[in-house]
């Protein structure tokens, strides 16, 4: 049995690891797409309400005494470090999974063709935005796994769930 755990992690395999684990899985698109009936999509700061709206759920689960995964881009320093002391307080692990395309043509027709079929939220995405977010993105700090999309998908789901064992 793994103990209490707090999660971020990537898109590509997150998915299947929370089902492998039985783990829930909260993504900041899913709650972003609930806000859209509200003016979500045109919110100034939307990542920020995505990622206290993911804190305030991870909150909950260690208070239950369970794990957490967290699915979001976290560019922002100190929401990564809440979600750490977070963890830290409630004697839960942080594992950090960090998920890159290392083939940028890859990675713009995947999210062209992307359809993620969440409720109110767009599909494909913004090559501009993209690649002027990953150019600004904020090396991550301490021990994380970084797997590659390009890899075949069983091959870093088995790789995040070695590390989230702790068999690096």
């Amino acid at each position: 049995m793994i103990s209490p755990s707090l999660w971020f992690a990537g898109r590509a395999v997150i998915d299947q690891v929370g089902r492998v684990l039985g783990i829930p899985v909260f993504a900041v698109d899913w709650l972003l797409g609930a806000l859209t009936p509200f003016g979500g999509r045109h919110y100034d700061d939307q990542f920020g309400i995505g990622h206290e709206q993911l804190t305030t759920l991870a909150l909950r689960q260690l208070q239950l005494g369970q794990s957490a995964i967290l699915d979001a881009p976290v560019e922002d320093v100190p929401t990564r470090e809440r979600w750490r002391s977070l963890a830290a307080r409630a004697g839960a692990r942080f594992a950090v999974v960090l998920c890159v395309c290392s083939d940028p043509q890859v990675h713009q027709a995947r999210l062209k063709e992307r359809q993620r079929g969440i409720p109110g939220w767009h599909d494909g995405g913004d090559w501009t935005n993209v690649r002027q977010r990953l150019a600004a993105f904020p090396p991550w700090t301490g021990d994380f796994l970084t797997v590659d999309a390009v890899a075949p998908v069983e091959e870093n789901l088995r790789a995040v769930l070695r590390h989230l064992s702790g068999a690096a």
